[in-house]
């Protein structure tokens, strides 16, 4: 008789989960029990197939072999066969069969029986029965214990299907609940806390971690819910860069990022956090609806199961609902501040407008913009009598120091936005490198700055003060949207002093001056204006190359010595670049001049002869693109009278262009001819990548370049057409563009016989 028995919980487990051993165990020993009666043999075991070895999972009289023992299928030819052929197999002796595979030394065998286990229609194992003695089992043996275990294992598939609908039914109910509990969530704070205890539920994890990624696409914001060892919900936030984490490049991707042991990515500052809070192993999905990834979620677990990754495989669709909860909640935030912000910006306006005096509008400003944030202080600062020095005009708030002026320049950070007009977001506070001569004098005070704002005030193009606005406390910090708004509100303010600067000057000038002297400045304000539009185009031009001096520079004094080279080569390609733009503003000056004094030099020269040289010369670059360089010339000679310098200027600028935009196997055409009404043609013709409609008519103002061309990183300073149009009007020719956007571009060039000037 057995006296193992079974009982029904154990029976109701599947057979392929290897994390429920006893239970396996305790329902084979009972097969194994009752065939005894059926079959004579000395002993028994069971093998389960995993991971590319046989592991006993129950035994039978069996004195040296134990469960949990394993065999690599490899080594087991017979077992092989059996998978391939599903049947069993008898040997009379094994010793005279030389693909067996003996399991243990000390026991004798002679017979040996082997019979598949067949679950779902898959061999996922083996039963072996041996006797010492040969010729123990026969064929009908082997067609009675088959028939035998594969009514246990259809008992097994039933049970293992009552199982995985348990489990099905389970995962549906916890889904349902995570589904009402993410209807519920109006904000993206709301979301974890509200879904927490049912994906902890769901998928068995220690901590799950929901990331917002900010929209300067550097920085994320992490919120964390994990259970504690007394199974009590902990939620905490964070926030971070993506180059610390290692999974980045992957959920930018819009992939699955799967770690199973976190030592290995230690490297990143975010892993290494992880690794000393003891989780081994992690999953992250991204969070993706439209073509950018909002985020991602990610689950957490202290300890690493080979088929974690396979048993998660329906989490995606939880991925897809929270990803459209996060969308759906950034989309409702984004919609209330923008409303908000519209409204604050009205008021805002509102206030300002009746003020008359720059210190009544810089007061009430700063009061309005500490109350719209809810700063700790806010603070305006404009250039002091003294050179190199900015000084405080105002300050609302509580005083954070006995602080009153400022050196600007590369150690504040007042001074850096002044000298570079553009806005900053602090989130370190004292630790923030350009705040460190400015952090001696705060060490005497109780305070510590968390976050800060600082946007320039502009009258025009010239930055006439900064605003600072102070977070102190450990609550929230000051985001990118945050920085635009107030931008937005230096900006009002920026208009409010020009305003009131204006009317303060029109008074005056309205009782100095006689209405025939009103209209003359009528005249030389639209002047100004033009001229403001030239230097504010130019201003915009030279920021950039000269910031990106000035910065790294201030690298080469600071930086790291084995980059010196990589600092030089950026540096000799700005100075390059910023030669390349004065030359051109000089060359539109000339240019100016001439058209105003109506007088240049003019000589005859063939034109023919003019265009070969320039053809020879751009003839290598072309080949070296990979471009066919052709040129037609004149029939016959043709003399044109006219300043050659500038025509040699038109004709490479043009050229250069053609040969820029247009792509490897790509070509080019340049030609002359007579015109037919007698003057002279020139074209060059490309089949680049054109020019789109909307900016054929923009084509030849000064610093224009297409959003399509700029995309592309070609490099060009937007003045290149214009230098272009000048000396063809200075010359009383025209020009023609005829482009269609992906099939390239022709410039057509008429210029009269003659075009000499007295």
């Amino acid at each position: 008789m057995c006296s193992e028995s079974i009982d029904a919980e154990s029976a109701s487990q599947p057979f392929t989960q290897p994390q429920k051993p006893d239970e396996l165990t305790a329902i084979f020993n009972r097969i194994l029990c009752d065939l005894e009666s059926f079959i004579e043999y000395k002993a028994a075991s069971v093998f389960q197939e995993e991971d590319g070895h046989l592991r006993v999972i129950a035994i039978r009289h069996h004195t040296t072999l134990g469960v949990g023992f394993t065999y690599p299928i490899a080594e087991m030819p017979l077992y092989q066969e059996i998978v391939r052929t599903k049947k069993p197999v008898v040997l009379q002796d094994v010793h005279d069969e030389p693909r067996f595979r003996y399991f243990s030394l000390q026991l004798v065998i002679h017979g040996w029986m082997a019979i598949p286990l067949i679950v779902n229609r898959m061999v996922q194992g083996v039963i072996t029965f041996v006797s010492d003695r040969v010729g123990a089992f026969s064929e009908q043996d082997a067609r009675l214990a088959q028939t035998f275990i594969n009514q246990a294992a259809h008992t097994i598939e039933k049970t293992e299907m009552a199982h995985t609908l348990s489990v099905e039914k389970r995962n549906l109910e916890m889904l349902y609940q995570i589904l009402r509990q993410l209807n519920t969530t109006s904000s993206v704070a709301e979301i974890l806390p509200a879904i927490g205890e049912g994906l902890h539920k769901l998928t068995d994890c220690d901590a799950i971690e929901l990331a917002i990624f900010e929209e300067d696409d550097q920085s994320v914001t992490v919120a964390r819910h994990s259970l504690s060892e007394t199974e009590e919900a902990a939620l905490s936030h964070t926030r971070y860069s993506q180059v610390e984490s290692a999974a980045t490049a992957t959920l930018l991707a819009g992939q699955i990022h799967h770690t199973r042991d976190l030592q290995q990515e230690q490297a990143f500052g975010v892993e290494a956090t992880y690794v000393s809070e003891g989780y081994q192993e992690r999953i992250i999905w991204p969070l993706a609806l439209t073509k950018r990834i909002r985020g991602s979620i990610q689950l957490l677990w202290r300890s690493s199961l080979p088929q974690r990754i396979d048993n998660l495989g329906g989490f995606a669709q939880v991925v897809d609902v929270i990803a459209m909860a996060v969308e759906k909640n950034l989309l409702f935030t984004q919609t209330q501040r923008r409303i908000q912000e519209k409204d604050n910006l009205n008021h805002f306006t509102l206030a300002l407008r009746p003020l008359g005096t720059s210190v009544e509008i810089i007061k009430a400003a700063l009061e309005h913009i500490l109350f719209t944030f809810q700063g700790s202080s806010a603070r305006f600062c404009a250039p002091a009598s003294q050179p190199g020095f900015l000084e405080m005009v105002a300050e609302v708030g509580q005083p954070l120091s006995r602080w009153d002026r400022e050196r600007y320049g590369e150690d504040s950070i007042f001074g850096h936005v002044y000298a570079t007009g553009q806005p900053y977001l602090s989130g370190i506070g004292l630790l923030e490198s350009l705040m460190r001569t400015p952090a001696d004098l705060w060490r005497d005070t109780p305070y510590q700055l968390v976050s800060a704002l600082y946007a320039p005030v502009h009258i025009g193009t010239q930055v006439t003060g900064v605003i600072g606005l102070y977070y102190v406390g450990t609550n929230s910090q000051y985001t990118r949207d945050d920085l635009k708004l107030l931008t937005t509100m230096a900006e009002i303010i920026g208009t409010a002093l020009h305003r009131c600067s204006l009317m303060e000057t029109m008074e005056q000038r309205v009782r100095s001056r006689t209405q025939e002297l009103a209209e003359a400045n009528e005249r030389l304000k639209e002047l100004d204006r033009l001229k403001s539009d030239f230097v504010a185009n130019v201003s915009h031009e030279l920021r950039t190359p000269l910031t990106n001096i000035r910065f790294y520079v201030d690298l080469l004094q600071r930086g790291r010595s084995e980059k010196r080279e990589q600092y030089l080569a950026i540096l000799e390609s700005e100075i390059l670049r910023l030669n390349t733009l004065i030359e051109a503003i000089l060359d539109l000056s000339r240019l100016n001049q001439a058209r105003e004094q109506e007088i240049f030099e003019v000589t005859a020269f063939d034109i023919g002869q003019l265009l070969t040289e320039v053809y020879q010369n751009y003839l290598l670059q072309a080949v070296n693109k990979g471009i066919s360089l052709s040129y037609q010339p004149p029939s016959q000679p043709l003399t044109l009278s006219a300043n050659r310098n500038q025509i040699i200027q038109v004709v490479t600028n043009l050229l250069s262009n053609a040969i820029n935009y247009t792509l490897n196997g790509g070509s080019v055409t340049l030609s002359v001819h007579p015109a037919q009404n007698d003057g002279i043609e020139i074209s060059i013709q490309d089949t680049g990548i054109g020019i789109d409609s909307a900016d054929l008519k923009h084509l030849f103002e000064r610093f224009y370049r297409s959003t399509h061309v700029t995309n592309m990183g070609i490099p060009g300073t937007g003045l290149g057409l214009s230098i272009v149009k000048e000396i063809v009007d200075l010359h009383r020719g025209e020009i023609r563009a005829n482009s269609k956007k992906g099939f390239g571009s022709t410039f057509t060039i008429w210029l009269p016989d003659s075009t000499a000037r007295t």
